[in-house]
Protein backbone atom coordinates (compact mmCIF):
# COMPACT_ATOMS: atom_id res chain seq x y z
CA UNK A 1 0.00 0.00 0.00
CA UNK A 2 1.60 3.52 -0.95
CA UNK A 3 2.67 5.74 1.97
CA UNK A 4 1.26 9.36 1.33
CA UNK A 5 3.56 12.31 2.17
CA UNK A 6 1.80 14.06 5.13
CA UNK A 7 2.00 17.56 2.51
CA UNK A 8 0.06 17.90 -0.70
CA UNK A 9 1.85 18.25 -3.84
CA UNK A 10 0.68 18.91 -7.43
CA UNK A 11 1.37 15.91 -9.34
CA UNK A 12 1.89 16.02 -13.23
CA UNK A 13 -0.49 14.13 -15.28
CA UNK A 14 1.66 11.57 -16.43
CA UNK A 15 5.45 11.62 -15.99
CA UNK A 16 7.76 12.20 -19.49
CA UNK A 17 9.91 14.41 -21.24
CA UNK A 18 7.53 15.87 -24.25
CA UNK A 19 10.82 17.78 -25.33
CA UNK A 20 13.92 16.63 -25.18
CA UNK A 21 17.64 16.81 -26.92
CA UNK A 22 20.26 14.72 -27.69
CA UNK A 23 22.92 17.05 -26.30
CA UNK A 24 21.24 16.18 -22.55
CA UNK A 25 23.71 13.40 -22.12
CA UNK A 26 26.39 14.81 -19.90
CA UNK A 27 24.58 15.89 -16.28
CA UNK A 28 27.71 18.04 -15.36
CA UNK A 29 26.80 20.33 -17.90
CA UNK A 30 23.58 20.78 -15.32
CA UNK A 31 26.23 21.66 -12.56
CA UNK A 32 27.27 24.21 -14.41
CA UNK A 33 24.63 26.05 -15.67
CA UNK A 34 22.99 26.10 -11.92
CA UNK A 35 26.64 27.82 -10.69
CA UNK A 36 25.92 30.15 -12.98
CA UNK A 37 22.61 31.35 -12.35
CA UNK A 38 21.08 33.85 -9.63
CA UNK A 39 18.28 32.93 -7.26
CA UNK A 40 17.48 36.46 -7.63
CA UNK A 41 18.85 38.23 -10.68
CA UNK A 42 17.35 37.07 -13.69
CA UNK A 43 18.91 36.67 -17.75
CA UNK A 44 17.51 35.96 -21.02
CA UNK A 45 18.09 32.92 -22.96
CA UNK A 46 20.90 34.79 -24.70
CA UNK A 47 22.28 35.62 -21.61
CA UNK A 48 22.99 33.14 -19.84
CA UNK A 49 23.85 30.76 -23.18
CA UNK A 50 27.00 32.92 -23.46
CA UNK A 51 28.07 32.58 -20.03
CA UNK A 52 28.06 28.88 -19.76
CA UNK A 53 29.43 28.41 -22.99
CA UNK A 54 32.30 30.82 -22.20
CA UNK A 55 33.08 28.68 -19.18
CA UNK A 56 33.22 25.22 -20.81
CA UNK A 57 34.61 26.22 -23.93
CA UNK A 58 37.94 28.32 -22.14
CA UNK A 59 41.13 27.37 -23.15
CA UNK A 60 43.34 25.16 -20.98
CA UNK A 61 47.12 24.49 -20.89
CA UNK A 62 47.20 20.50 -21.48
CA UNK A 63 49.58 19.40 -18.81
CA UNK A 64 52.19 17.00 -19.21
CA UNK A 65 50.54 14.87 -16.45
CA UNK A 66 47.18 14.57 -18.67
CA UNK A 67 48.75 15.37 -21.70
CA UNK A 68 48.43 11.34 -22.83
CA UNK A 69 44.96 11.18 -21.92
CA UNK A 70 43.92 14.17 -24.08
CA UNK A 71 45.60 13.48 -26.83
CA UNK A 72 43.74 10.13 -27.28
CA UNK A 73 40.46 11.20 -26.24
CA UNK A 74 41.01 14.21 -28.83
CA UNK A 75 41.88 12.04 -32.22
CA UNK A 76 39.47 9.60 -31.02
CA UNK A 77 36.41 12.26 -29.71
CA UNK A 78 37.45 15.53 -31.46
CA UNK A 79 39.78 15.49 -34.39
CA UNK A 80 36.98 17.65 -36.51
CA UNK A 81 37.81 20.21 -33.93
CA UNK A 82 41.31 20.40 -33.77
CA UNK A 83 42.65 20.60 -36.99
CA UNK A 84 46.47 20.68 -35.85
CA UNK A 85 48.30 17.28 -35.30
CA UNK A 86 46.87 16.39 -31.80
CA UNK A 87 50.91 16.04 -30.86
CA UNK A 88 51.25 19.61 -31.46
CA UNK A 89 48.19 20.89 -29.48
CA UNK A 90 49.67 22.94 -26.01
CA UNK A 91 45.59 23.76 -24.89
CA UNK A 92 42.19 22.33 -25.54
CA UNK A 93 38.72 23.65 -24.28
CA UNK A 94 37.78 23.20 -20.58
CA UNK A 95 34.96 20.85 -21.40
CA UNK A 96 37.26 18.66 -23.37
CA UNK A 97 39.78 18.60 -20.30
CA UNK A 98 37.22 17.26 -18.01
CA UNK A 99 36.17 14.75 -20.49
CA UNK A 100 38.82 13.30 -21.32
CA UNK A 101 39.38 12.11 -18.12
CA UNK A 102 39.77 7.95 -17.84
CA UNK A 103 37.59 7.75 -14.56
CA UNK A 104 34.58 8.99 -16.21
CA UNK A 105 31.50 6.10 -17.00
CA UNK A 106 31.07 8.26 -20.52
CA UNK A 107 33.43 10.51 -22.45
CA UNK A 108 31.23 11.70 -25.06
CA UNK A 109 28.57 14.85 -24.59
CA UNK A 110 30.98 17.72 -25.25
CA UNK A 111 29.14 20.03 -26.90
CA UNK A 112 29.71 22.51 -30.10
CA UNK A 113 28.09 25.50 -32.15
CA UNK A 114 30.48 24.93 -34.92
CA UNK A 115 28.72 22.69 -36.27
CA UNK A 116 24.95 23.69 -36.46
CA UNK A 117 23.11 26.79 -38.24
CA UNK A 118 24.47 30.09 -37.81
CA UNK A 119 23.04 32.13 -34.80
CA UNK A 120 23.40 31.44 -30.95
CA UNK A 121 19.92 29.48 -30.84
CA UNK A 122 20.88 27.02 -33.22
CA UNK A 123 23.82 25.59 -31.12
CA UNK A 124 24.13 22.84 -28.44
CA UNK A 125 24.67 25.19 -25.93
CA UNK A 126 21.06 27.13 -25.67
CA UNK A 127 19.89 23.40 -25.19
CA UNK A 128 21.45 23.06 -21.52
CA UNK A 129 19.46 25.35 -20.03
CA UNK A 130 16.31 24.71 -21.42
CA UNK A 131 17.17 20.81 -19.89
CA UNK A 132 18.22 22.83 -16.36
CA UNK A 133 14.13 24.40 -16.81
CA UNK A 134 12.63 20.59 -17.22
CA UNK A 135 13.95 19.65 -14.62
CA UNK A 136 13.05 22.17 -12.17
CA UNK A 137 16.37 23.45 -11.27
CA UNK A 138 15.81 26.83 -13.26
CA UNK A 139 13.28 28.95 -13.68
CA UNK A 140 11.66 29.26 -17.04
CA UNK A 141 11.72 32.54 -18.74
CA UNK A 142 14.19 34.10 -16.44
CA UNK A 143 16.80 31.59 -15.84
CA UNK A 144 16.69 32.09 -11.92
CA UNK A 145 17.71 29.59 -10.10
CA UNK A 146 15.05 27.44 -8.12
CA UNK A 147 15.00 25.58 -4.70
CA UNK A 148 15.50 22.27 -6.43
CA UNK A 149 19.04 24.50 -8.17
CA UNK A 150 19.83 25.61 -4.79
CA UNK A 151 19.83 21.76 -3.51
CA UNK A 152 22.01 20.55 -6.38
CA UNK A 153 24.81 23.33 -5.48
CA UNK A 154 24.29 22.67 -1.99
CA UNK A 155 25.34 18.72 -2.59
CA UNK A 156 28.96 20.22 -4.03
CA UNK A 157 31.84 19.80 -1.86
CA UNK A 158 33.95 22.10 -4.12
CA UNK A 159 31.42 25.42 -3.83
CA UNK A 160 30.35 27.23 -6.99
CA UNK A 161 32.70 27.22 -9.21
CA UNK A 162 32.53 23.92 -11.15
CA UNK A 163 35.03 24.64 -14.12
CA UNK A 164 37.84 26.02 -12.20
CA UNK A 165 40.95 25.84 -14.20
CA UNK A 166 43.09 25.87 -11.44
CA UNK A 167 41.03 22.62 -9.88
CA UNK A 168 41.37 19.94 -12.56
CA UNK A 169 41.13 17.07 -9.85
CA UNK A 170 37.60 18.28 -9.45
CA UNK A 171 35.85 17.23 -12.67
CA UNK A 172 32.26 18.49 -12.58
CA UNK A 173 31.27 15.54 -14.86
CA UNK A 174 32.56 13.05 -12.12
CA UNK A 175 29.81 12.59 -9.80
CA UNK A 176 29.09 11.61 -6.49
CA UNK A 177 26.99 9.09 -5.08
CA UNK A 178 24.76 12.09 -3.75
CA UNK A 179 24.83 13.44 -6.58
CA UNK A 180 24.15 10.51 -8.69
CA UNK A 181 20.87 10.21 -6.16
CA UNK A 182 19.59 13.60 -6.38
CA UNK A 183 20.05 12.96 -10.73
CA UNK A 184 17.46 9.79 -10.21
CA UNK A 185 14.92 11.94 -8.43
CA UNK A 186 15.24 15.00 -11.39
CA UNK A 187 15.10 12.41 -13.77
CA UNK A 188 12.64 10.31 -12.52
CA UNK A 189 10.33 12.97 -11.20
CA UNK A 190 9.44 14.44 -14.61
CA UNK A 191 10.31 11.23 -16.62
CA UNK A 192 10.08 8.51 -14.60
CA UNK A 193 6.04 6.61 -16.17
CA UNK A 194 8.64 6.51 -19.17
CA UNK A 195 11.59 5.22 -17.70
CA UNK A 196 10.04 2.19 -16.07
CA UNK A 197 8.53 0.81 -18.98
CA UNK A 198 11.54 1.65 -21.47
CA UNK A 199 13.77 0.12 -18.57
CA UNK A 200 11.19 -2.77 -17.65
CA UNK A 201 12.43 -3.77 -21.32
CA UNK A 202 15.94 -2.99 -20.94
CA UNK A 203 16.23 -4.86 -18.34
CA UNK A 204 15.21 -8.27 -20.41
CA UNK A 205 17.44 -7.14 -23.26
CA UNK A 206 20.26 -9.90 -23.39
CA UNK A 207 23.89 -8.61 -24.50
CA UNK A 208 24.22 -5.15 -25.08
CA UNK A 209 22.02 -2.94 -27.19
CA UNK A 210 22.30 1.01 -28.90
CA UNK A 211 20.10 3.62 -29.68
CA UNK A 212 18.51 1.83 -32.78
CA UNK A 213 16.95 -0.63 -30.55
CA UNK A 214 16.52 1.28 -27.60
CA UNK A 215 14.31 3.64 -29.94
CA UNK A 216 12.53 0.10 -30.49
CA UNK A 217 11.90 -0.48 -27.10
CA UNK A 218 10.69 3.58 -26.15
CA UNK A 219 8.08 2.94 -29.17
CA UNK A 220 6.81 0.40 -27.69
CA UNK A 221 7.06 1.98 -24.10
CA UNK A 222 4.90 5.13 -25.16
CA UNK A 223 2.50 2.77 -27.31
CA UNK A 224 1.67 1.25 -23.85
CA UNK A 225 1.61 4.20 -22.31
CA UNK A 226 -0.89 5.98 -24.84
CA UNK A 227 -3.01 3.13 -24.32
CA UNK A 228 -3.68 3.36 -20.59
CA UNK A 229 -3.79 6.69 -20.75
CA UNK A 230 -6.43 6.32 -23.47
CA UNK A 231 -8.42 3.27 -20.78
CA UNK A 232 -8.12 5.95 -18.08
CA UNK A 233 -10.14 9.09 -19.29
CA UNK A 234 -10.28 10.69 -22.45
CA UNK A 235 -10.17 14.59 -21.86
CA UNK A 236 -8.13 18.04 -23.42
CA UNK A 237 -5.01 16.99 -21.38
CA UNK A 238 -5.23 13.45 -22.14
CA UNK A 239 -5.47 13.84 -25.90
CA UNK A 240 -2.98 16.52 -25.96
CA UNK A 241 -0.34 14.42 -24.15
CA UNK A 242 -1.46 11.38 -26.50
CA UNK A 243 -0.80 13.47 -29.75
CA UNK A 244 2.84 14.29 -28.46
CA UNK A 245 3.40 11.00 -27.72
CA UNK A 246 2.40 10.07 -30.79
CA UNK A 247 4.54 12.61 -32.62
CA UNK A 248 7.28 11.38 -30.61
CA UNK A 249 6.96 7.63 -31.95
CA UNK A 250 6.94 9.21 -35.30
CA UNK A 251 9.99 10.85 -35.25
CA UNK A 252 11.80 8.04 -33.71
CA UNK A 253 10.39 5.91 -36.10
CA UNK A 254 12.24 8.27 -38.77
CA UNK A 255 15.59 7.51 -37.10
CA UNK A 256 15.54 10.72 -34.93
CA UNK A 257 17.51 9.78 -31.39
CA UNK A 258 16.39 12.97 -29.76
CA UNK A 259 14.23 11.63 -27.84
CA UNK A 260 16.33 8.29 -26.69
CA UNK A 261 19.57 9.61 -25.98
CA UNK A 262 18.26 11.39 -22.88
CA UNK A 263 17.13 8.48 -21.36
CA UNK A 264 20.95 6.88 -21.51
CA UNK A 265 22.96 8.86 -21.52
CA UNK A 266 22.42 10.38 -18.20
CA UNK A 267 21.90 7.07 -16.31
CA UNK A 268 25.02 6.26 -17.80
CA UNK A 269 26.28 9.00 -15.08
CA UNK A 270 24.36 7.55 -12.51
CA UNK A 271 25.95 4.18 -12.98
CA UNK A 272 22.04 2.26 -14.03
CA UNK A 273 23.41 1.28 -16.81
CA UNK A 274 27.00 1.03 -18.61
CA UNK A 275 28.57 1.78 -21.89
CA UNK A 276 30.35 -0.66 -24.06
CA UNK A 277 33.03 1.19 -24.03
CA UNK A 278 33.48 4.80 -23.21
CA UNK A 279 33.60 5.62 -26.76
CA UNK A 280 31.14 3.10 -28.16
CA UNK A 281 27.50 3.77 -28.41
CA UNK A 282 26.48 0.61 -27.18
CA UNK A 283 25.17 0.12 -23.48
CA UNK A 284 24.62 -3.04 -21.27
CA UNK A 285 22.53 -3.57 -17.79
CA UNK A 286 24.03 -5.24 -14.72
CA UNK A 287 22.00 -7.39 -11.96
CA UNK A 288 22.31 -4.35 -9.70
CA UNK A 289 20.47 -2.42 -12.64
CA UNK A 290 17.84 -4.96 -12.55
CA UNK A 291 17.00 -4.96 -8.86
CA UNK A 292 16.77 -1.24 -9.03
CA UNK A 293 14.08 -1.45 -12.14
CA UNK A 294 12.34 -3.90 -11.24
CA UNK A 295 11.66 -2.35 -7.61
CA UNK A 296 10.62 1.15 -9.28
CA UNK A 297 7.95 -1.41 -10.96
CA UNK A 298 6.99 -2.68 -7.96
CA UNK A 299 6.41 0.26 -6.77
CA UNK A 300 2.71 1.31 -6.56
CA UNK A 301 3.94 4.93 -8.48
CA UNK A 302 6.48 6.74 -8.69
CA UNK A 303 5.76 9.26 -6.35
CA UNK A 304 6.25 6.30 -3.79
CA UNK A 305 9.31 4.67 -4.99
CA UNK A 306 10.79 8.38 -4.76
CA UNK A 307 9.60 9.18 -1.64
CA UNK A 308 9.99 6.19 0.44
CA UNK A 309 12.75 4.06 -1.50
CA UNK A 310 15.21 5.87 -3.76
CA UNK A 311 17.68 6.13 -1.19
CA UNK A 312 17.88 2.19 -0.65
CA UNK A 313 17.75 1.50 -3.96
CA UNK A 314 20.70 4.05 -5.30
CA UNK A 315 22.67 2.39 -2.25
CA UNK A 316 22.61 -0.78 -3.18
CA UNK A 317 22.76 0.13 -7.13
CA UNK A 318 26.11 1.45 -6.34
CA UNK A 319 27.38 -1.27 -4.31
CA UNK A 320 27.21 1.45 -1.07
CA UNK A 321 26.86 -0.20 2.34
CA UNK A 322 24.45 1.39 4.27
CA UNK A 323 22.00 1.18 7.23
CA UNK A 324 18.52 2.72 7.21
CA UNK A 325 18.71 5.34 10.32
CA UNK A 326 15.89 7.56 10.98
CA UNK A 327 17.31 8.60 13.94
CA UNK A 328 19.71 10.86 12.05
CA UNK A 329 17.36 12.56 10.04
CA UNK A 330 17.34 15.81 12.85
CA UNK A 331 20.76 16.55 11.99
CA UNK A 332 20.45 16.62 8.22
CA UNK A 333 17.64 18.21 7.98
CA UNK A 334 18.52 20.64 10.41
CA UNK A 335 22.03 21.51 8.51
CA UNK A 336 19.87 21.40 5.40
CA UNK A 337 17.15 24.39 6.36
CA UNK A 338 20.51 26.19 7.13
CA UNK A 339 21.84 25.95 3.62
CA UNK A 340 18.12 26.62 1.72
CA UNK A 341 16.60 28.63 4.11
CA UNK A 342 15.51 32.21 2.67
CA UNK A 343 16.17 35.92 4.30
CA UNK A 344 12.23 35.46 5.57
CA UNK A 345 13.26 32.22 7.07
CA UNK A 346 10.93 29.93 4.86
CA UNK A 347 11.76 26.98 2.69
CA UNK A 348 10.58 24.62 0.14
CA UNK A 349 9.41 21.36 2.61
CA UNK A 350 9.86 18.66 -0.32
CA UNK A 351 13.68 19.95 -1.15
CA UNK A 352 14.72 20.55 2.13
CA UNK A 353 13.91 16.43 2.66
CA UNK A 354 15.37 15.74 -1.04
CA UNK A 355 19.24 17.81 0.41
CA UNK A 356 18.82 16.09 3.65
CA UNK A 357 18.66 12.51 2.30
CA UNK A 358 21.57 13.52 0.01
CA UNK A 359 23.69 14.32 2.58
CA UNK A 360 23.21 11.60 4.44
CA UNK A 361 24.13 9.19 1.23
CA UNK A 362 27.50 11.62 1.21
CA UNK A 363 27.54 11.10 5.15
CA UNK A 364 27.91 7.25 4.87
CA UNK A 365 27.03 6.91 8.25
CA UNK A 366 23.17 5.79 8.19
CA UNK A 367 20.51 7.18 5.11
CA UNK A 368 16.49 7.62 5.06
CA UNK A 369 14.09 8.86 2.45
CA UNK A 370 12.55 11.69 1.67
CA UNK A 371 9.26 10.46 3.62
CA UNK A 372 10.69 10.09 6.79
CA UNK A 373 12.16 13.79 6.62
CA UNK A 374 8.46 15.20 5.59
CA UNK A 375 7.09 13.28 8.39
CA UNK A 376 9.71 14.33 11.07
CA UNK A 377 8.94 17.86 9.71
CA UNK A 378 5.18 17.14 10.97
CA UNK A 379 5.35 15.22 13.93
CA UNK A 380 8.06 18.16 14.90
CA UNK A 381 5.09 20.82 14.22
CA UNK A 382 2.88 19.08 16.64
CA UNK A 383 5.09 18.58 19.25
CA UNK A 384 6.86 21.74 19.10
CA UNK A 385 3.87 23.92 18.47
CA UNK A 386 5.52 27.79 16.85
CA UNK A 387 8.51 26.77 16.74
CA UNK A 388 7.87 25.29 12.97
CA UNK A 389 6.04 27.24 10.94
CA UNK A 390 4.33 26.08 7.60
CA UNK A 391 2.64 28.67 4.52
CA UNK A 392 0.79 27.39 1.27
CA UNK A 393 2.09 27.96 -2.23
CA UNK A 394 0.22 28.95 -4.83
CA UNK A 395 -1.85 26.36 -5.36
CA UNK A 396 -2.99 26.22 -1.54
CA UNK A 397 -1.14 23.49 -0.57
CA UNK A 398 1.69 23.74 2.44
CA UNK A 399 4.65 23.40 1.05
CA UNK A 400 7.29 26.10 2.72
CA UNK A 401 8.49 25.76 6.63
CA UNK A 402 10.17 27.73 9.08
CA UNK A 403 12.00 26.66 12.19
CA UNK A 404 12.95 28.85 14.89
CA UNK A 405 16.89 29.92 15.08
CA UNK A 406 16.49 28.66 18.59
CA UNK A 407 15.07 25.15 17.54
CA UNK A 408 17.50 24.37 14.53
CA UNK A 409 20.44 25.44 17.17
CA UNK A 410 18.90 22.52 19.49
CA UNK A 411 18.81 20.28 16.59
CA UNK A 412 22.36 21.28 15.62
CA UNK A 413 23.91 20.79 19.02
CA UNK A 414 22.04 17.27 20.00
CA UNK A 415 22.46 15.53 16.66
Amino acid sequence: MERDSPFTYRKPTIRWLDYARRSWKRLGHLKIICSIASPSYGMNLEGITARFQSRITASKVITQEHRQQILEYINSQRSNQYKKRAGDLDSCELQHYYLSDPRLPSQSGALTGRLRAVGYLHTEYVEIPAWAVRLGLLRKGNYTLTERGKVLLAIQSSGNDLFDSEKPDENPYLLTPSEKYFSFYCLLDVDGDVIKKLYKRLILHTGLFNNSKVGDYMIESLKELRDEMKRRRLNVTYRSIGTQMNNTIEAIKNKSDQAVVPRLEPFVDCGLIRRGSRQNIEYETASNTRRFIENLNDSSSVDEFLNESLAVNTADLLGLKYVENVELVPHYMARSYTRLKSGIGYCSIRDLALLAVAYSIGGGSGIFEVGDVERTILDFARKYGTSVRFTKNRQGNVALVKFDSGFIKELTDTS
